[in-house]
């Protein structure tokens, strides 16, 4: 399987398939869900497969998320270490449209299960591992599934405690019962949240160029204010899951027009503006610059995604706030106005942690000069 430093999910199909979801993770559209369709067995008369995924383990890793006030792109790096979500909780297992397994936790080390997957002739399992060293400790999740040969639709979903998508792909595969062809697909970030910062990082309000022109940074990031990573598949960008995001005023004092905001989207991807860890990509880089006399908000926004797209997963479910309430130190996660385990379309999505940097929604402010003063 693929190193924390891998970037996709690899299905290597033979008679035993391997799905490892990359640490970095991120991408992969999906397909609606394909009942098995007999095909030429190959002297097989099922279809084994071994799905292992790793999840970052930051506790077993000794990283603490630094106030507000320290945060820079190196404290930053160390707050995000990877993608899969460092936060992510449990894992979700769609085969062809049913869940085989749904909230499963991710980070017990040495839980196992076995159970029959829905409506077809298989069965899936699946163990615990902890592993790695600080500070690249993670959890491995190894799941094995028999089933007929034939073509298959497999999802997978992470989330967070309380339940909220943090990453997801599905794809559909053809499994005989001899080898097959390797095949590649990514998990795809949810956007949350998000958060504008300096050149710096530092929580200040930066300098403007001469000509009064503030240059920000901009990231994309999850429920839980993790940084959602650039990664390609083949030559081409993985996607957000709930994109595109644009960067928009949210009011202005003039109905419109007040700050100018360049390069403000739409992103279909997570951006590779800044390097964040490892060499690790993310984020926008934004020129904001007074038009007119007034005050004005700017935001991220999401796009119209009402769910994602693995098959059988319920969008619609309710958050438990109960089991990842918001931090106070570090404001994570934030307390998003959605009420289910997905994004509400179109949202303008909260700060993240409240009190770092600027947030999202950044209050602005221009003068009778045209000078611009973050507020």
């Amino acid at each position: 399987m693929l190193g924390l430093d891998g970037l996709n999910i690899r299905i290597f199909c033979a008679a035993s398939l391997t799905l490892a979801l990359a640490a970095c993770g991120g991408g992969g559209s999906a397909t609606p869900p394909v009942r098995a369709t007999p095909v030429s067995p190959g002297g097989s008369a099922t279809a084994p497969e071994s799905i292992s995924f790793r999840i970052p383990a930051p506790a077993l890793s000794g990283i603490t998320n630094p106030p507000s006030a320290s945060q820079t792109k190196t404290s930053l790096s160390s707050r995000k270490p990877l993608y899969v979500s460092p936060d992510t909780s449990a894992f979700t297992l769609s085969i062809d449209g049913d869940l085989v397994f749904s909230g499963a936790s991710a980070t017990t080390p040495g839980s196992s299960a076995t159970t029959n997957i829905p409506n077809q002739t298989g069965t899936a399992s699946y163990t615990i591992t902890a592993g790695g060293r600080s500070p690249n400790a993670y959890y491995t999740v190894t799941a094995s599934v028999d089933v007929l040969p034939g073509q298959h639709t497999i999802g997978v979903a992470l989330t967070a405690l309380d339940g909220f998508v943090l990453s997801e792909a599905q794809q559909t595969y053809t499994l005989n019962g001899g080898s097959n062809p390797a095949a590649v697909f990514s998990l795809q970030g949810v956007v949350d949240s998000a958060f504008w910062c300096d050149a710096a990082c530092d929580g200040g309000a930066g300098t403007p160029s001469a000509s009064g022109v503030y240059t920000l940074d901009v990231y994309p990031t999850d429920h839980e204010g993790d940084a959602i990573v650039y990664q390609t598949s083949g030559s081409a960008p993985v996607s957000l899951d709930n994109g595109p995001v644009n960067l928009i005023e949210a009011t202005d004092s003039n109905g419109g027009g007040t700050v100018t905001i360049a390069n403000a989207g739409p992103f279909t991807n997570p951006g590779n503006a800044f390097t964040i860890g490892s060499g690790s990509q993310s984020g926008y880089s934004v020129a904001l610059q007074c038009a007119k006399i007034g005050t004005a908000t700017v935001a991220m926004q999401v796009g119209p995604a009402t769910a994602g797209g693995v098959s059988g997963f319920n969008y619609a479910a309710p958050i438990n706030t109960s089991l990842d309430p918001v931090d106070a130190s570090t404001g994570n996660p934030w307390a998003t106005p959605q009420t289910n385990v997905y994004t509400t379309p179109n949202l303008l999505v909260g700060p993240v942690p409240v009190t770092q940097d600027f947030g999202n929604e950044l209050s602005l402010s221009c003068d009778a000069n045209l000078n611009l003063t973050v507020v």
